[in-house]
C-alpha cells in the first residue's frame, strides 16, 4: 500500500484506550483490625485491576511480626495476591501486611500509595 486512499476503499482505525489508572487495594483478608485470625490462614489481597506478577516481590508485598519478616510464598492470579506463611503464625500475635508502591498492574501503573494494615491471630492455648 502506497499510503494513498484509492476510490472505493474504506479506511478505519481501531483505538485502544490507554490504561493510566493506578491500581488500588480493594480487599483485605484478613481485614484491617481483625482478631482471632486462624494461625494457619493465608493473607489474600485484592486489587482493583489485574496485577503484574513480576512486581510482587518480598520487598513490595510482605508480612511482618513486629519488626521481623515472616517467610511466605507469594502467588499472584489476576487481581489477587496470596501470601501463604511457610509455617503457622504465632498465637495471640499482631501481624502487619504491607503493600508498597512497587506493585503495578499489567499496564505498568504502580499503586499510588502504600497500603498497610494489621490483624491479630487466635489464642490456641
Amino acid at each position: 500500500m502506497d499510503g494513498q486512499q484509492k476510490s472505493g476503499e474504506v479506511l478505519y482505525a481501531e483505538w485502544e484506550e490507554l490504561d493510566t489508572t493506578a491500581p488500588t487495594v480493594t480487599g483485605r483478608n484478613p481485614s484491617s483490625g481483625a482478631e482471632n485470625v486462624s494461625v494457619s490462614s493465608n493473607i489474600v489481597i485484592t486489587f482493583s485491576e489485574n496485577i503484574d506478577p513480576s512486581s510482587v516481590t518480598g520487598s513490595s508485598v510482605y508480612l511482618r511480626r513486629g519488626s521481623s519478616s515472616v517467610s511466605v510464598s507469594q502467588t499472584t492470579s489476576g487481581n489477587r495476591v496470596t501470601l501463604n506463611p511457610t509455617s503457622n503464625m504465632v498465637s495471640e500475635t499482631t501481624y502487619t501486611v504491607s503493600v508498597q508502591t512497587g506493585v503495578r498492574d499489567t499496564s505498568g501503573n504502580t499503586i499510588a500509595s502504600n497500603a498497610t494494615w494489621t490483624f491479630e491471630t487466635e489464642d490456641i492455648t
